[in-house]
This record gives C-alpha cells, structure tokens and sequence, in this order.
C-alpha cells in the first residue's frame, strides 16, 4: 500500500509541478524514506510540540495520533522544501535576542541516512523566504489534516 501512495504522489508531483523537479531530485527527494519532523516550542506557556510528515500523506502528532493529510498539500511541503534548495540552506537563522517567549522551530528533512535540521526563531533576521515558505506550508498542512 506504502508503494501504491508513493506512486500515486510522484504522479500528482510531475503533473502539478511539470519541470519544476528534475527526475534525480524527485528521487531525492520523494523516496518512500523521506519524512519530515517538524517542531515548535516555546512561547508564553513554553509548548513543545512535534510532528512527522511521511510521503504517504500521514502525519504523527504529538499526541500519538495520527492524520493523513491531503495528497496535494503533501506534494506542496515537498515542493516547498526542493524549491527552497533545503539541504544547502544554513543550520541555523536565529535572532541576536533569544528571550522571551519567542517560538523556535525546527525542520528535519530525513531520506534513509541522510538528514538535514534547521532551526529559527520568531523573529530572526535573514530568513531565506524558501525557509518560511517551508513554514508555512508545514503549518498548513498540520492544519487542514484530518
């Protein structure tokens, strides 16, 4: 079933997003090991919160659940993450001033051995917009998943 998924992904991927991923990085990219952790913590009541996107569209919660999300906002994240070129991106974009409720999140993207983590802050300087659109679309998808 994992495979029917994957596949059914990498179709909607070359159809939606037609040259935007050229066969090696679709492979890259989108192989069945690829996940994405995603964490936030912080603020006023000092929340800590991860989450795992697989490429199947399932999502763990932090509270064991576990959602799938919409095969197209799956490929989105995906998209997101390849446009922003995330592997080359820097470890880390934090702000000179780290306190004060401010949120951290941090962005794994995992395929079998390989894995790159980034971390931010709310506020942070020179946050690539490939980043916060990574962002974004994670929080999105968190959102609508069902």
């Amino acid at each position: 079933m994992k495979r029917f998924y994957f596949g059914l992904i990498l179709v909607l991927l070359v159809a939606a997003c037609g040259p935007a991923l050229a066969p090696d990085d679709v492979e890259n990219v989108f192989s069945e090991e690829t996940v994405i952790v995603y964490g936030s913590s912080g603020g006023f009541a000092g929340l800590q919160q991860e989450w795992t996107i697989h490429t199947n569209g399932q999502i763990d919660f932090p509270d064991g659940s576990q959602k799938q999300a919409d095969s197209e906002q799956v490929l989105t994240v995906f998209d997101a993450v390849q446009a922003a070129n995330f592997q080359s991106l820097n470890t880390s974009y934090l702000p000179e001033d780290t306190c004060c409720d401010l949120f951290t999140y941090t962005v794994t993207v995992q395929t079998g051995s390989e894995a790159h983590t980034i971390t931010t802050m709310d506020n942070a300087p020179d946050v690539p917009d490939g980043l916060t659109a990574v962002l974004q679309t994670l929080d999105e998808l968190i959102q609508n998943a069902k």
